[in-house]
């Protein structure tokens, strides 16, 4: 009986913390384990650099090929990006396909760099063994300064940025300045 509650809670947590189709935290989660980082970033005046990403023309590949490819489209993407980052650094899933980077003390140059790498990582796709081409559009914001921003700022900030992103015709990476 001890080991079945043992091993229901840890599904509970489980479920709790992650997101159950890419298997990346949740929202929830991202936003909890978020925080602190921020705030001992900005405490030792260490940069850090908030990235919002999304799957160009997703409701595209949703309405051609079916709600099922989409789905691996997400893992496909979550997959790879996992890939790309380095230890103490967080990825979430927000919703839809929307997904959060927090690139622990990452500078202007080298979250330019992981972005880039993020976003050539997802080429070349192959979902159910049939190559299927999908991009994504990637906003970033990073702080230098020692000064300690909401993660709704870094949010809005980097929501622009990706924006622009969209609006410069997709596949890129757009830098965000808090002035």
């Amino acid at each position: 009986m001890l080991l079945y509650r043992e091993e229901s809670f840890t599904e509970l947590e489980r479920v709790a913390t992650y997101d159950v189709l890419t298997g990346i935290l949740n929202r929830r989660s991202f936003v909890q384990r978020v925080r602190p980082l921020i705030a001992a970033s900005a405490m030792k005046k260490l940069p850090y650099s908030f990235l919002l990403l999304d799957v160009d023309h997703f409701k595209r590949i949703n309405d051609t090929y079916g709600h099922n490819t989409g789905d691996h489209v997400l893992k496909d993407l979550a997959h790879k990006i996992k890939q790309q980052l380095g230890n103490g650094d967080l990825f979430g899933r927000f919703g839809g396909e929307e997904f959060t980077v927090l690139l622990h003390r990452a500078d202007e140059q080298n979250s330019d760099m992981i972005a880039e790498r993020m976003r050539t990582a997802v080429t070349g796709a192959i979902i159910h063994g049939v190559p299927l081409h999908y991009t994504i559009s990637i906003g970033v914001i990073t702080v230098d300064s020692g000064e300690r921003y909401s993660l709704s700022t870094l949010y809005k900030l980097s929501d622009i940025a990706l924006y622009q992103a969209k609006k410069k015709g997709r596949n890129c990476v757009v830098r965000s300045y808090d002035n």
